[in-house]
């Protein structure tokens, strides 16, 4: 595992989505204070507890793309470049999150907010990413 096969892009959108990914499972996005005791709530729970899912499901697709890169395993052959499709997924992953956010507000923990901005980095990781990678059909450049 030779961490130098990997381009700027690579370790900011996998980096990124691996701190996004154990946030969203493990730290509050909603926090109600009680008195006595409080109640945390994760992004994958209700209210609206399916934006959160489908962040994390592209959280988890994202973080695993880079990391084939370190291991050179064979994708399949994708119709667009594989550095798009990392610019796409990083942009819905956001919007998902921006969209779970805008429909409850109430008890926002401080995490919630911390998970849009490290979902924005990824999104800069795959802006630096655009274009690289073959598509499908694509021929590699020959020798004369």
């Amino acid at each position: 595992m030779d961490l130098n096969k990997l381009t700027l892009g690579d370790k900011i959108l996998g980096g990124t989505s691996l701190v996004l990914v154990i946030f969203l499972l493990f730290l509050p996005w909603h926090s109600i204070d009680l008195g006595f005791t409080s109640i945390n709530i994760r992004a994958t729970s209700s209210p609206n507890g399916f934006w959160g899912v489908l962040a994390l499901l592209l959280a988890i697709v994202l973080a695993a793309s880079v990391v084939t890169k370190l291991f050179e395993v064979k994708l399949p052959d994708l119709p667009i470049p594989l550095g798009d499709a990392q610019f796409y997924g990083a942009i819905a992953m956001l919007a998902f999150l921006v969209l779970k956010l805008v429909l409850e507000t109430e008890a926002l923990a401080f995490w919630a907010y911390l998970n849009i901005l490290l979902a924005g980095g990824a999104v800069y990781g795959g802006f630096l990413l655009r274009g690289q990678g073959a598509t499908a059909g694509s021929t590699p450049p020959q020798a004369f």
